[in-house]
């Protein structure tokens, strides 16, 4: 649900009449909004990132959370910058609570820099009230995602004027692959049809979500159900191993320059998302169920339009490249996001984790 503030909470009204050229994104900036991300990139010391949303730029975050809002910064009805928030439940030491993942904050490169401040110091403001906002379910935990090398990023907000603070979490590597060499294709094409009900998949999800911090649940899997494809593993009618083949957008595409080449991914943004593996006899044997589990994935997406697969693992024991593919990888790490004032709210401490394993990095990077 998209989330248009109609200046109904006391400390919203007064932020925005503070700001008057920030205001929250309605359904009909989809368009806009779109244009203006598909124009930007992320940049590192080693490579440049950017991803084109098609025609709706709300696509993608009507799948990554129950509730999603977007912030744009205008000058003379021309947008300078934007950020967007998604909400979800999530279990945090065994309890549910709403967690708030910050993405897609883009400020144009032609933007005047009393522009790119007032945006970030209204950014930095709103994240400092919105415990006390209920239309955003006063959530007070937020993470985020910052690429290796996107120094940028994060000191543009960690300034003294707006003092957001950042603790990592976790580190992540992000893989993609491009598509396949066409000989490889007819001999590889996985032909087997998953004959697995709904039912069945959410029981062994079931068991397989909620110990983790910041892990997915059915609510999650019930949000992309509709845009995905099941992947199994199983014997005798036993589940051993499940993913889901999520396609977020028919026009979502990866655009990426690495070292000074330029690396064009044609097709879909198809994820493997939601991987799962029963707990097995070894940790080598929970490894190797889940890079054939994996390497069945993109098999299976050879017979879809399109190739843009990614998988994102935070294991200290990386991940095997399928089918002798050339994946590329992307570093970075898991983030906390705090004001200051929030340490002194009640149960700071209590969602303020260091996971050793972050399966939240799979609904981030969907």
């Amino acid at each position: 649900m998209l989330i248009e503030p109609s200046k109904t909470s006391s400390d919203l009204n007064v932020l925005l009449d503070a700001f008057p050229t920030i205001r929250f994104a309605t359904a009909g900036d989809a368009g806009p909004l779109a244009d203006f991300i598909n124009s930007s990139v992320m940049t590192t010391t080693h490579l440049q990132i950017g991803f084109t949303r098609g025609d709706d730029y709300f696509s993608l975050l009507r799948l990554q959370g129950e509730k999603y809002a977007t912030l744009i910064c205008e000058e003379n009805g021309k947008i300078e910058a934007i950020g967007a928030l998604t909400l979800r439940k999530a279990f945090v030491r065994g309890k549910k609570q709403t967690v708030g993942y910050l993405q897609d904050l883009r400020v144009s490169s032609s933007a005047p820099q009393k522009t790119r401040v007032q945006f970030y110091k209204f950014f930095a403001e709103f994240i400092r009230i919105c415990p006390s906002l209920p239309e955003f379910d006063h959530c007070a935990l937020f993470l985020t995602a910052i690429l290796e090398g996107n120094v940028a990023a994060k000191a543009a907000l960690s300034r003294a004027a707006f003092p957001l603070e950042y603790t990592r979490l976790a580190h992540y590597t992000a893989y993609t692959w491009p598509r396949l060499p066409g000989t490889l294709m007819p001999q590889l094409l996985v032909r087997e049809k998953t004959n697995i009900s709904k039912d069945e998949l959410m029981s062994f999800y079931r068991k397989q979500f909620g110990p983790f911090a910041f892990d997915l649940t059915t609510d999650d899997i019930e949000r992309v159900w509709n845009h995905s494809h099941p992947i199994i593993i199983q014997t005798s009618r036993q589940l051993q191993a499940a993913c889901l083949l999520v396609q977020t957008d028919s026009e979502r595409c990866l655009k990426m320059g690495l070292n000074g080449l330029r690396h064009k991914f044609d097709g879909t943004g198809r994820y493997i998302f939601a991987l799962r593996v029963a707990k097995q006899s070894s940790p080598q044997a929970d490894r190797k169920l889940k890079n054939t589990l994996i390497h069945k994935a993109l098999l299976t997406s050879l017979r879809m339009p399109g190739l843009f697969t990614g998988f994102v693992s935070d294991s200290v024991h990386g991940l095997s490249r399928p089918l002798n593919m050339s994946s590329i990888q992307v570093k970075g790490s898991l983030y906390r996001v705090h004001h200051p004032e929030h340490t002194r709210l009640k149960g700071f401490s209590d969602g303020f984790l260091r996971p050793s394993h972050t399966p939240a990095l799979e609904w981030v990077f969907m």
